[in-house]
C-alpha cells in the first residue's frame, strides 16, 4: 500500500570520485526499514556499492508524529551506515509505537549534496518478510540536494501486535518507486543505506468497523450479534461490554472476554427485540485490550421488521352461517394496508383451522377482512387467530371472537298471481310463499335490490 504523494526534485549533477576515477550522475533513492526484534529469524540484508562514508548519501533527518512514540533521527551529514550502508536502531526517539487505525505522518530531509530515492515498508504480517503490499510510502521521482519530503499511512486492523520491522532505503540517483528492500546494489557509482526502527503496533479496532448495520424480524428472539463484534489488534485479553443500551430490545451475554488476536469473536452474545416490536433501535459496544488497555467502539443500528399488531383488534361477526365460513373483521392502527396471511383456528360446535388471505385497507383505523373455511354445524363456535405474515417476517397474535354459527332459512317456492299481468297504473300482482318457517322474515329482492320491507 502506497500512501502520500510527496514533492521531489529531479536534477542531474556531477559528482567525482574523491579519486578522480570517475564521474557520476546523481540520482539517490532511498528506503527506511524499522523494526528489528531479537529472534532466530531474520530480515534480508541488503547492501550498496558506496557506503555513505564514500559520498554522504544519506538523509540529514527522519521523523515521525501521530504514534505513541515516534522517532526522531537526525544524523545530519554524518554517516552512521556500516560499509554495506547497513544499520539498525532502537531506544528512545528511535523507535516507532502506533494503534492500529491510527495515522502515522513522516518526514524525510535529503542531504544537500545529491539527488537520492526513497522508500518505506513495514512488515505488518510479521513474518519477516517486507512484501509489496507493505511497502507504506515510494518517492515518485528522485528529491534534490536538501528536499524534504513528507507523507502518512494508516497502520492497517490486520497488522500483527507486538513490535515488528520498519526498513527506509535510499539509493543515489534512482527513483523510490525502483527500490527494492532487499536488493544488493552493485554499480560502482551506487551509494545508499538501508536503516531499520522498530516499529510497535498497539491497540484494537473492529473488523467490521466502528457502524454496523443489523436487520431482522419482530419477534425474532435472542439473535446472535457475535460476528458483529469480531475485534483485531491489542494482546491479553478482550473484554466486550454495553456503552449505550437498546431503547426497544435487550441485549444478552454481556460483558465477555476472549483472548486477544486477529478477528477474535466472542461467544454468547445476542440482542432481542422487544415483543410485536417493529422500527429502529440502536446500540453500541465497547471492546477493550488488556494488553495496552486500548479501546474501540461500533454502533449497531437495529430494523426490525414484520406485520406491526401491536394495535390489532378483531370484531365479532355480524352473523355466521351453517355451510359458509367466518368473516373476520381486523381494525388496526398500526397494521399498514396490503395483504397478509393470517393463521386461524376455530372451537366449540366446529373445529376447523388453517390460513386465511387478510387484505387490510387504509381507514382511520385501517380495517380488513378474512374468511376461514366452511362451518359444517350450528352451535356456538370461537374463533381465534394466532399469528399474522407478510411474507417475510411472522408476528404472533392472541386474539379470538364467539359467534353463534346459525342453520340458514329453506328457501321456498315463490307463486305468482294473476299470471304475472298486471295493468299500468296497477298495484301490482301478489306475490306468495308456499312455506314459512317461524321466527324467520322474508323480504322480496329484484335483481339484487329490496322491493319489500322484512316481513315475518
Amino acid at each position: 500500500m502506497r500512501i502520500g504523494k510527496l514533492y521531489t526534485s529531479l536534477f542531474t549533477a556531477l559528482k567525482t570520485a574523491k579519486s578522480g576515477a570517475f564521474v557520476r550522475t546523481v540520482l539517490l533513492a532511498g528506503v527506511l526499514l524499522c523494526g528489528v526484534r531479537g529472534s532466530a529469524q531474520t530480515y534480508c540484508v541488503p547492501s550498496t556499492h558506496n557506503s555513505c562514508s564514500v559520498y554522504g548519501d544519506q538523509y540529514s533527518s527522519f521523523s515521525t508524529s501521530g504514534g505513541t512514540a515516534n522517532i526522531n533521527h537526525n544524523p545530519g551529514a554524518t554517516c552512521v551506515g556500516d560499509a554495506n550502508g547497513d544499520a539498525s536502531f532502537s531506544g528512545p526517539g528511535l523507535s516507532c509505537s502506533a494503534n492500529v487505525g491510527s495515522t502515522v505522518s513522516f518526514s524525510i530531509t535529503n542531504n544537500c549534496s545529491w539527488a537520492e530515492g526513497y522508500a518505506i515498508w513495514i512488515d505488518w504480517n510479521d513474518d519477516f518478510v517486507f512484501q509489496t503490499s507493505e511497502e507504506v510510502y515510494a518517492e515518485p521521482g528522485i528529491a534534490g540536494a536538501c528536499a524534504v519530503l513528507t507523507g502518512s499511512f494508516v497502520v492497517p486492523s490486520t497488522a500483527v501486535s507486538g513490535t515488528t520491522n520498519l526498513r527506509i532505503r535510499c539509493r543515489f540517483n534512482f527513483a523510490g518507486t525502483t527500490l527494492d528492500p532487499c536488493t544488493t546494489y552493485t554499480a560502482t557509482s551506487d551509494g545508499g543505506i538501508s536503516f531499520d526502527f522498530p516499529f510497535t503496533v498497539t491497540g484494537i479496532l473492529y473488523d467490521n468497523g466502528s457502524s454496523q448495520t443489523l436487520s431482522q424480524c419482530e419477534n425474532l428472539g435472542a439473535t446472535s450479534i457475535n460476528s458483529k463484534l469480531t475485534a483485531s489488534g491489542g494482546t491479553g485479553t478482550d473484554t466486550w461490554s454495553v456503552v449505550t443500551s437498546p431503547t426497544h430490545g435487550t441485549l444478552g451475554g454481556l460483558p465477555t472476554t476472549a483472548a486477544a488476536g486477529t478477528s477474535v469473536s466472542p461467544t454468547g452474545v445476542t440482542y432481542t427485540s422487544n415483543s410485536n416490536y417493529v422500527g429502529t433501535d440502536v446500540f453500541v459496544i465497547q471492546v477493550q485490550e488488556s494488553g495496552g488497555s486500548t479501546t474501540a467502539l461500533t454502533t449497531v443500528n437495529v430494523t426490525v421488521t414484520g406485520p406491526n399488531v401491536s394495535s390489532f383488534t378483531l370484531s365479532d361477526p355480524a352473523f355466521s352461517c351453517k355451510g359458509s365460513g367466518i368473516t373476520g373483521t381486523v381494525t388496526s392502527t398500526t397494521l399498514v394496508p396490503g395483504t397478509y396471511t393470517i393463521t386461524y383456528a376455530t372451537s366449540g360446535a366446529n373445529s376447523v383451522s388453517g390460513t386465511a388471505s387478510l387484505v387490510m385497507v387504509s381507514g382511520s383505523p385501517n380495517t380488513g377482512t378474512f374468511v376461514t373455511g366452511t362451518m359444517a354445524n350450528a352451535g356456538s363456535t370461537t374463533l381465534a387467530v394466532s399469528s399474522i405474515t407478510d411474507g417475510s417476517c411472522v408476528a404472533s397474535l392472541s386474539s379470538s371472537t364467539t359467534t353463534t354459527v346459525t342453520t340458514p332459512p329453506t328457501a321456498y317456492g315463490v307463486s305468482i298471481g294473476n299470471l304475472g299481468h298486471y295493468c299500468s297504473g296497477g298495484t301490482g300482482v301478489p306475490i306468495g310463499m308456499a312455506f314459512s318457517d317461524i321466527g324467520i322474515n322474508y323480504q322480496l329482492f329484484l335483481s339484487g335490490t329490496a322491493e319489500s320491507s322484512p316481513t315475518a
